[in-house]
């Protein structure tokens, strides 16, 4: 019993300190400080929130090229925030090309992982493609989910 108390305590502590990143507490830079550690050990949260800061210019410089990159970690782990934020930067052209294909295909990622606003901005995005950039789009999605997701559709 006193090792599972032990494990919960400890489980317990390292979601704290995941979420620590984002008090609002915190000045701008101590949260950039708590996130980079955060993330840098694989914390998914914490690299979602790490993008959110380099995309806002939060306690450290704007930087798309580091918000694309984080968000992509967090992505990969599933974090379907971070998916639709990609789809969000790439229907932009912020941090990348601009590319209706991927923003849709990150749209329909970040949809199947329970993100229900992105349907909508799949719908916006595909509004703009051909009927084959679409089919483009879903093929990725499809590859992309049966490389990196647990969920099989």
């Amino acid at each position: 019993m006193n090792k599972f108390i032990l494990i919960l305590l400890i489980t317990l502590l390292s979601i704290s300190k995941a979420h620590a990143c984002s008090d609002k507490a915190l000045s701008p830079q101590q949260n950039y400080t708590n996130c980079k550690h955060h993330a840098e050990q694989g914390m998914s949260d914490a690299q979602y929130e790490l993008g959110l800061l380099y995309q806002l210019g939060g306690g450290v410089k704007q930087d798309y090229k580091q918000t694309f990159y984080w968000w992509s970690k967090a992505a990969k782990q599933g974090d379907a925030r971070a998916q639709h934020r990609l789809g969000y930067m790439y229907i932009q052209g912020y941090g990348v090309s601009q590319d209706y294909v991927m923003s849709h295909m990150w749209f329909n990622i970040s949809n199947l992982n329970g993100d229900k606003e992105a349907a909508n901005n799949r719908e916006v995005v595909a509004g703009r493609m051909s009927q084959s950039d679409i089919s483009k789009a879903q093929n990725l999605a499809r590859e992309w989910m049966s490389k990196y997701s647990k969920i099989t559709h």
